[in-house]
């Protein structure tokens, strides 16, 4: 199940259900932008688009390839990970999101094995557009049985 787990948080961290979260400002705020001192401030009222897509690939806080393993996750920069978002305005559903994903997978890999089919892209390329991250050609694969179904 840690397996799991790991391969759960790798897939919604590459595949993020909402490429981005707005936030509105609620106070005026000051943000400095390097190490050369600049610094913006953020009015209050103005929205605030949040790049959620962005910041899962951005190769400065994931490079590693096992980054989702019990010695690896206290090494994830906080306010990096944000499947569900984060904060008071994050998703309440998100435990039992996770739990009903791992026990559809389970399942269905207990009784099915998933096999590649003629028409199953090899290096899946993403659409173009702004319907947020889909494949060009979807996801094609065969489900076999790994036993006889039993009725």
């Amino acid at each position: 199940m840690k397996y799991m787990d790991m391969v759960a948080s790798e897939s919604l961290r590459k595949w993020s259900s909402a490429p981005f979260v707005d936030r509105l400002c609620t106070r005026d705020y000051v943000l400095a932008t390097g190490d050369d001192g600049a610094e913006v401030t953020i009015d209050k009222g103005t929205v605030v688009f949040i790049p959620i897509s962005g910041i899962h690939h951005d190769p400065r806080y994931y490079s590693d390839l096992e980054r989702f393993g019990e010695s690896a996750r206290d090494n994830i920069t906080p306010g990096t990970y944000l499947p569900f978002g984060i904060g008071p305005r994050n998703c309440i559903g998100s435990r039992f999101a996770l739990m009903e994903l791992k026990a559809i997978v389970y399942h269905l890999l207990l009784e099915f094995s998933f096999e590649r089919c003629p028409e199953t892209q090899v290096l899946p390329q993403l659409a173009k557009g702004f319907m947020g991250l889909r494949l060009e050609k979807g996801i094609q694969i065969e489900f076999r049985p790994r036993r006889p179904l039993s009725r």
